[in-house]
């Protein structure tokens, strides 16, 4: 999940850094490349939002069936269930029925419009909304079925708590993206009726979902003890413990 997160950050960036360089040189920026950059930041940016359902699917086979999933599945079915949102980026690079409208970033950027699209779009956007909520829903049923099965008998404390810490890790990464989606998707219309500029406007938008991006891998790994001290092990907060590793391994 935290993958999912950086690939998303960093391919956002360089569409930020290829501005930049053109700016700093005082160059024209390439349109065509500037816009198939941004469509690989959007398509790396939109796995964030379904990745969580995929992780709470496994963790919900190994626990109630303790069955492991094949990798080579489940990325098959994420990549088709992003089919719409790959298919809408990817249309305005190949397409050659398309318009051109102004843009803060590329000068100009690329869009296709017709009823195929629109559809892709309203599918994208569903999915977007959907697969968090569906997430979040399936990892509390796994903290139940986890908590259940751990106070039978003798239950062990630590476990539960490792199970809850962890519980509530993988619901702020399941939610957070669709809570700073939600957000950036107003600032735009707030945006029109403050009359600010677009160009700072989209910068505000931008900000807003980086740094979400940034604070929920940071607020959702200080909920697990054991991932919480190999953090502060690396700024050396604390001082180097091997069994932090250890323990890390098995709860995960």
């Amino acid at each position: 999940m935290s993958s999912s997160y950086m690939l998303a950050s960093i391919t956002s960036l360089i569409v930020v850094i290829f501005y930049l360089i053109n700016y700093v040189l005082e160059t024209k920026v390439n349109i065509y490349m500037c816009n198939v950059l941004r469509r690989i930041a959007t398509i790396c940016t939109n796995f964030v939002y379904v990745m969580p359902l995929f992780i709470s699917i496994e963790r919900f086979l190994k626990i109630l069936f303790q069955k492991s999933f094949n990798v080579i599945p489940l990325t098959t079915v994420i990549i088709i269930i992003e089919i719409p949102n790959i298919s809408k980026q990817l249309s305005s690079i190949v397409s050659s029925h398309v318009t051109r409208t102004s843009d803060s970033i590329c000068g100009v950027t690329i869009v296709v419009n017709n009823e195929f699209i629109n559809i892709m779009n309203n599918v994208s956007y569903s999915i977007t909304i959907a697969a968090p909520i569906i997430g979040c829903i399936i990892n509390f049923i796994i903290y139940i079925i986890s908590v259940k099965k751990l106070s039978k008998g003798h239950p062990n404390k630590t476990i539960i708590k490792q199970e809850k810490a962890l519980f509530i890790s993988v619901l702020i990464q399941s939610s957070f993206p669709l809570i700073f989606f939600g957000t950036s998707s107003t600032v735009p219309f707030v945006i029109e009726k403050l009359k600010t500029s677009k160009e700072i406007g989209w910068r505000i938008v931008d900000f807003i979902i980086y740094f979400g991006y940034t604070t929920c891998i940071l607020v959702s790994s200080f909920f697990v003890k054991a991932l919480r001290n190999m953090v502060l092990n690396d700024f050396r907060i604390l001082k180097k413990d091997t069994s932090v590793i250890r323990l890390f391994k098995s709860t995960w």
